[in-house]
């Protein structure tokens, strides 16, 4: 979090976990804090990097994602996912008190909370009033983490998972949830069928999940969930592997360059590639076309 004007701040109290993130239920908690500041205190824009629940304690401001600025007030639950450009400025003569909770979701995700997974990857920035006294967990939380009381780690998990329960409540009504198809086995041999086949096609320019998932018409955690129940090894895993291989058969056939295959296969640089290929076949793709030619 960078901030403008550092006099600006009444008080923070901020614990991050970047390096190490806690792990509660099934989440990687990045932080956990409570900022107060003067009116015209900005927190300038900055890369969001995990999910964010936000509940505004007093005062009124802005919250804004990707230059989509949303007005907040007293009362207000902020939702913004990861991956956008994040700020947050208070009203130029009303000072600004939230609280926040940063995180992030680790795979597989529990089939019974699919529909709460995909309401935090689907929004960029969304506000709403609070209905069910999420300032009371929060407290709770900011308590536990501050005194550090036996078995701390029960109560933090449990304050947690309501903080997060509470806002998917407020906002899943409003916002627009994946609906799940029929899970009948037809159903879902189809959909796996199609991933599979989208994968293959789409080998040489597949870039992410998401795109995949938009493209069939399901949500990114629906596609990942429903492919290693029935495959037994994470999508993304799968899509890895898969480039690796046509890696190997392209450095086989001999006729491009290490560096062309690479970005054939859109990786970032040959630095990635190299690591990436490393990690799947057991040695460097030079090494690999050595062995090739040799044979």
């Amino acid at each position: 979090m960078s901030d403008k004007n550092q006099l600006g701040k009444r008080f923070e109290f901020n614990n991050v976990y970047i390096s190490e993130p806690r792990k509660y239920w099934f989440l990687n908690v990045y932080q956990v804090g409570e900022l107060a500041c003067e009116g015209g205190y900005v927190v300038e824009p900055h890369y969001q990097y995990c999910n964010e629940i936000s509940y505004i304690v007093s005062g009124e401001g802005w919250f804004s994602a990707n230059g989509k600025e949303v007005r907040v007030s007293s009362g207000d639950i902020i939702i913004n996912s990861k991956g956008h450009t994040h700020m947050i400025r208070s009203d130029k003569d009303r000072a600004l008190r939230y609280l926040y909770l940063a995180f992030d979701f680790f795979e597989p995700y529990p089939e019974e909370y699919l529909e709460l997974v995909d309401l935090f990857l689907n929004i960029d920035i969304s506000c709403m009033k609070d209905r069910s006294e999420i300032t009371i967990p929060f407290k709770k939380l900011m308590n536990e983490v501050y005194y550090k009381k036996p078995l701390s780690v029960d109560m933090i998990d449990s304050y947690i998972k309501q903080i997060v329960v509470i806002a998917y409540r407020a906002f899943k009504d409003q916002l627009f949830v994946t609906k799940y198809p029929d899970k009948s086995e037809n159903v879902v041999g189809d959909i796996v069928y199609t991933i599979i086949c989208y994968v293959e096609d789409n080998i040489y320019n597949l870039m992410n999940i998401q795109d995949l998932a938009n493209h069939i018409g399901y949500s990114y955690s629906y596609v990942s969930h429903l492919f290693k129940i029935k495959v037994g090894v994470p999508l993304q895993s799968y899509i890895a592997n898969r480039k690796i291989e046509k890696c190997m058969e392209l450095i086989e056939n001999g006729q491009l360059s290490i560096s062309e295959i690479a970005s054939k296969l859109n990786y970032a640089n040959l630095q990635s590639f190299s690591k990436s290929f490393k990690k799947i076949a057991g040695c460097s793709p030079t090494e690999y076309r050595k062995r090739c030619n040799h044979n």
